[in-house]
């Protein structure tokens, strides 16, 4: 609960309702149904629902935002890779190693 309603450097808090509902999915495979039903009652209870709750909050599913981190990260890994293999293309081209030092021309 906490990981889904709570704000992430890396996304928005999520919708309270949102967050409910998938506890309910969770019920009875990732969940204890015994504990989801005891959580739906506090839930009915208004309890668990933050103070400063708008009705805001990110619906987007949670494999949704995995995907999304893992594109963004796999944009930044291509990035840094394209930027070294450039610094190495040249580095050959200039005739240095990545160390700085010359590179040994045979006759």
């Amino acid at each position: 609960f906490d990981a889904m309603y709570s704000k992430r450097p890396y996304r928005s808090r999520m919708n309270f309702k949102k967050v409910v509902s998938v506890i309910k999915e969770g019920a009875g495979t990732q969940l204890a149904e015994d504990v989801v039903e005891a959580f739906l009652r506090l839930v009915d209870q208004g309890k668990f629902i933050a103070p400063d709750d708008d009705g805001g909050g990110t619906t987007e599913d949670i494999d949704n935002i995995h995907k999304r981190l893992d594109r963004e990260y796999e944009a930044s890994h291509n990035k840094e890779n394209e930027a070294s293999t450039q610094d190495c293309s040249e580095a050959e081209h200039n005739g240095t190693m990545q160390d700085g030092s010359e590179e040994e021309h045979q006759p």
